[in-house]
């Protein structure tokens, strides 16, 4: 009996094992099954990242997910090179330095003595 082949597709590449590990944990949240493909062989191949971001030899890191889920996950990882994403900033958050230390601390400010 014929085994049923599963078609995968990059849905995103970095040379940051860090930043595809965060991408996997992104998408299996959501409900989209995925896998980092050539995270540990960043820095174990001969010549580290020399400038290019990755390592020359091993390419850069994939997340790789279902074919059929791939439009999905670019939803899913469209946020993830938005300034604060990973904190849960909203886009006002970032856009005003200062503005908000911890989002969603709603502590209300001290009130001025007369």
């Amino acid at each position: 009996m014929p085994e049923d082949k599963v078609e995968l597709v990059v849905a995103r590449q970095t040379g940051n094992p860090v930043e595809a590990e965060v991408a996997r944990a992104l998408l299996e949240d959501a409900g989209i099954a995925a896998v980092v493909q050539g995270a540990f062989l960043q820095d174990f191949l001969g010549y580290g990242r020399l400038g290019s971001g990755h390592n020359l030899i091993a390419g850069p890191v994939r997340v790789l997910v279902r074919k059929e889920d791939a439009a999905r996950a670019a939803e899913v990882l469209a946020d993830m090179d938005r300034p604060g994403a990973a904190a849960g900033w909203s886009e006002d958050d970032a856009a005003e330095p200062g503005a908000a230390d911890a989002p969603g601390d709603d502590a209300a400010e001290p009130e001025e003595e007369s």
